[in-house]
């Protein structure tokens, strides 16, 4: 093992790695019970595709209130909750410190953010030791945890403790899932690209890099694009939205906000390709 400029044992009841929502989540409801907790984040901030530097808003299966009774209640309504008493413009970076804030203050967990744990020390088929490095104190910590838990966006503790696991969707056969695909794949969900834009109210000089690629509309005939977005409705069917002023969809969720993805996803493998 390489020499660091600080070394640091931390022993806890339960460890969370990944500070994304259902990580905040699992670690506020472990502390909540009284246990000595730890919730690990390898970025800057808690929320994962929820936060500030992707924007993901949480739909929930309520999907925006536009299928009743369907949203998730407990410690995801309490975040959005606050999020909408104190955010009304939508802010994601007071809905990044409102998550801070929550898990910073809440009593019995401890938070470690720009620290990614990179490896584990096993005995028997149990994780003895978690190995993470905080670049932003140059600090290698050692977890030791009866209980870890993985929240993980790619499954990360699980595959370096040698788990079983998987990457794409099972077959409808293999546990009689009826909505399941029929034949297995490796899908996984995008990487995607934010964008943003403004009205500066006249037209903007752009210089389109060397590297950049141009797409037609021909190249992008059978994929819905422009300033509109679609949803499922309660009746199950395609429902498209523009701008916001048709229907429940809130106008944020669109372009003319201001921001929004390009995605790849599908049967590419966005994490050897980034490599």
């Amino acid at each position: 093992m390489g020499k660091t400029v600080r070394n640091l044992e931390k022993n806890y009841d339960i460890i969370v790695i990944g500070g994304g929502l259902s990580g905040i989540c699992a670690a506020l409801a472990a502390a909540r019970q009284g246990v000595k907790t730890a919730l690990v984040q390898g970025r800057s901030m808690f929320g994962g595709n929820a936060s500030s530097e992707i924007r993901i808003n949480i739909f929930s299966a309520g999907c925006h209130n536009t299928k009743p009774n369907s949203n998730e209640t407990g410690l995801l309504m309490e975040l959005l909750l606050e999020n909408k008493h104190r955010n009304p413009y939508h802010s994601f970076s007071i809905w990044d410190s409102i998550l801070w804030e929550k898990v910073r203050f809440q009593k019995n967990l401890d938070s470690y953010l720009n620290t990614v744990v990179s490896s584990v020390e096993m005995e028997g088929d149990r994780i003895k030791t978690l190995i993470g490095y905080q670049q932003s104190t140059e600090t290698e910590l050692r977890f030791h945890a009866g209980i870890v838990i993985d929240a993980t966006g790619h499954g990360t503790i699980g595959v370096l403790a040698g788990a079983e696991n998987r990457i794409g969707s099972e077959s409808k056969n293999e546990f009689n899932e009826a909505s399941a695909p029929e034949t297995a794949n490796r899908y996984t969900m995008s990487s995607s690209i934010m964008f943003q834009a403004a009205d500066r109210g006249k037209p903007v000089k752009f210089e389109k890099p060397a590297w950049a690629y141009s797409f037609t509309e021909e190249d992008l005939k059978f994929r819905q694009h422009g300033n509109s977005t679609a949803m499922i409705s309660n009746d199950g069917t395609l429902a498209e939205f523009h701008d916001g002023k048709q229907g429940a969809l809130p106008e944020f969720a669109c372009s003319s906000a201001g921001y929004w993805w390009i995605a790849l996803g599908g049967d590419y493998d966005d994490i050897i390709a980034q490599a």
